[in-house]
């Protein structure tokens, strides 16, 4: 148990000088061993009791009603080359069956700046336009919604953050982006056969964000899971009410929040997370810790009485669904809980003016070199499809899964 002495070490809400290289050391060797528990008592009890209702519950359904397929994964991160062939046949196959896939976009997309190769810059981030041509690849009519709001939005100005946002936007009709120098641009309203969806996105900070760059109107700053300073629940609150009142019919928050390389969310981010359910939130895609956290259901309007997670608001009953952190979907990160990402997988029913959830899943997925593929390539595969040699990798993997949510099939 030597060097458990930098747990918990948090840079995000509270940083410090780069001259305490001790804080600094700490926070590195935090991002090589994670904090693997709980926090408190009381938060590991929280966790138990809602595996244990979900264990108890079956998602299946054999509704036969119309549905809407959602796929959500978690960061998509800088990698060094592979970019053309970065999701492989299994993870297109996991998204084919999407009306609507849901990312976070973590490196910038600006062609006319260098592509980093030999180094590695966390300040830096950038890739070429071809690291979003897998996406091509998938069903013509499903609907991409790539959020840009995280900490690496700036890393090539605002004019690479403009770039990236034209990048996404560039790759056609049925691509579309949350975050922007403008404000207003950070939500979005898509109909989806027939189902009206509202998206909003945040982050906790932006790198870079100095005197010499405006801060970006269309990238929202909420700090969640801060104890020293609240979110802005006023401007979240006119945000839902502005999609509310275009038609939305259910409303996504994609928030850049928590705190890197912990496996649980702490009390007061729970607190915070249970308050946007309330304000009208009806799905959380949350991402930045670059490990997978649990998926939580809150009981809408007693839904049910069971669940641990209880809050009322106005309207009809049903299901709020909060994916802590899905992991990292694509990256260069070392450890093996950071190369772990799932993708979430459910199906949208609206019967009689209410959203029903059915059929959620988590699928794994795994960062790794492709076979055949160049020294430096990273690409986003099943685990069916690591080879033999990694059975014991592919186990590790399963177990790490497990322990987060009994909703992965591994």
């Amino acid at each position: 148990m030597i060097l458990r002495w930098y747990h918990p070490i948090r840079y995000e809400y509270k940083p410090w000088p780069l001259w305490r290289l001790d804080l600094n050391l700490a926070y590195i060797l935090k991002s090589f061993n994670h904090q693997r528990s709980p926090l408190t008592m009381a938060d590991n009890d929280h966790f138990l009791a809602m595996n244990q209702w979900l264990n108890e519950r079956s998602w299946q359904s054999d509704s036969s009603e119309p549905s809407i397929a959602l796929g959500a994964v978690g960061d998509l991160r800088w990698i060094r080359s592979g970019w053309h062939n970065a999701l492989s046949p299994g993870a297109k196959q996991l998204l084919s069956h999407a009306d609507l896939t849901v990312a976070n976009l973590e490196t910038p997309i600006d062609p006319s700046r260098k592509v980093p190769k030999w180094t590695y810059d966390a300040f830096r981030y950038n890739a070429p336009a071809e690291y979003l041509s897998s996406w091509q690849d998938l069903p013509a009519h499903a609907q991409h919604v790539f959020s840009i709001c995280n900490d690496h939005a700036l890393d090539q100005g605002v004019k690479g953050l403009s770039a990236t946002r034209n990048s996404i936007l560039n790759q056609g009709d049925t691509f579309h982006c949350l975050g922007g120098m403008n404000d207003g641009e950070e939500m979005t309203l898509l109909d989806i056969k027939g189902l009206k969806i509202g998206f909003l996105a945040s982050t906790f900070t932006i790198n870079k964000q100095t005197s010499r760059h405006r801060t970006p109107q269309g990238i929202p700053i909420h700090l969640f899971g801060c104890s020293h300073v609240q979110p802005d629940w006023t401007s979240i609150a006119t945000q839902i009410k502005q999609l509310k009142n275009k038609g939305a019919e259910f409303i996504v928050f994609s928030p850049h929040w928590s705190f890197k390389h912990e496996y649980w969310p702490d009390a007061l981010q729970r607190k915070h997370a249970l308050k946007l359910i309330e304000l009208g939130v009806d799905l959380i895609l949350g991402h930045s810790p670059h490990v997978i956290q649990p998926v939580e259901m809150v009981s809408i309007n007693n839904m049910d009485s069971t669940c641990p997670l209880q809050i009322e608001r106005s309207g009809a009953k049903g299901f709020g669904i909060i994916a802590w952190s899905l992991g990292n979907f694509l990256t260069v990160m070392p450890t093996l809980a950071c190369k772990t990402g799932v993708v979430m997988q459910l199906d949208l029913i609206k019967k009689d003016q209410h959203i029903l959830i059915k059929d959620l899943q988590l699928k794994p997925v795994f960062t790794s070199r492709p076979a055949g593929g160049a020294w430096l390539d990273r690409q986003v595969m099943c685990l069916n499809e690591l080879t033999d040699s990694d059975a014991s990798l592919r186990t590790q993997i399963v177990r790490h899964y497990q322990q987060m949510s009994p909703l992965v099939e591994a």
